[in-house]
């Protein structure tokens, strides 16, 4: 079977054929090589893109969960007082003489208690916060490590890239230089 050549329409020779054939097995080893390096890399993004969204999933979770906390302990702390003061209501009705005295007392008690409860409050909301915090940075450390490694495989990339050209090449010639000697 002989092969027609395109630029000249003559019958190609076995050296020009089987050149041909080497070109078009070339060019689908290195777009199978290509596919194959895609696939990886975007198999590594989609996994680091779901780590990515659990981190984000998790810390959106905990802050939710400080935000009802501190709700809650408003709210206790709200009826904590509500209390305390009905219960100086009644007290002070009862005995009017006493009103006073005991009002003042129970007043600076319950600032006293209200400065307490908003100190340990704002301890724990520091707590959770420096938490969060730290986790925020391991994962900006982890995303920086990561982004080094793209980098690094896109430069590997791109040297094996430009070098299967020149590899090829020599592999011509050298095959070229084989069959003519």
């Amino acid at each position: 079977m002989s092969l027609k050549r395109t630029d000249t329409g003559e019958a190609a020779t076995p050296l020009s054929q089987l050149q041909e054939m080497n070109e078009e097995k070339k060019a689908n080893l290195e777009n199978s090589l290509l596919k194959e390096a895609l696939a990886i890399s975007n198999e590594k993004c989609n996994s680091l893109i779901d780590r990515q969204n659990t981190l984000v999933e998790d810390l959106t979770t905990q802050v939710s969960e400080l935000k009802k906390n501190n709700e809650s302990l408003r709210l206790n702390l709200h009826y904590i007082v509500t209390g305390t003061t009905n219960q100086m209501e009644k007290t002070l009705e009862s005995e009017r003489t006493f009103k006073e005295r005991v009002g003042k007392e129970i007043s600076a008690a319950a600032r006293e208690v209200a400065s307490e409860a908003t100190g340990y409050v704002r301890e724990q909301i520091d707590k959770s916060t420096q938490e969060a915090r730290k986790e925020l940075s391991a994962c900006a450390e982890e995303l920086s490590k990561q982004r080094r490694e793209f980098q690094t495989q896109g430069l590997f990339r791109k040297i094996l890239f430009w070098a299967t050209p020149a590899l090829l090449l020599v592999q011509t010639v050298i095959l070229a230089f084989l069959l003519i000697t």
